[in-house]
């Protein structure tokens, strides 16, 4: 049987989150963020394109930031990828 690889989805308006499926991303972030299970919809959780992942980034100060791709590679378990206000 292969092994599930990480895929990073866009969970509401403003966070990443790197899951197996769009419904356990939303899971992890309802768990973690104490939201209500109507706070978010699954509808609310898109899987986020190898083009958005590769788009350099900026933290807070404006300072260059490495993709947001770079991170889910790295990652080895499911978890909070980042997030923008």
């Amino acid at each position: 049987m292969a092994e599930s690889k990480l895929k990073a989805y866009q969970v509401g308006e403003h966070d990443l989150v790197a899951h197996y499926s769009a419904e356990e991303a939303r899971h992890l972030l309802l768990k973690n963020d104490n939201y209500d299970e109507d706070d978010i919809l699954l509808s609310d959780v898109q899987e986020c394109s190898e083009s958005f992942l590769a788009r350099a980034t900026k933290d807070e100060e404006g300072n260059p930031e490495a993709p947001w791709g770079e991170d889910l590679t790295k990652m080895t378990e499911p978890g909070w990828i980042g997030g923008w206000e």
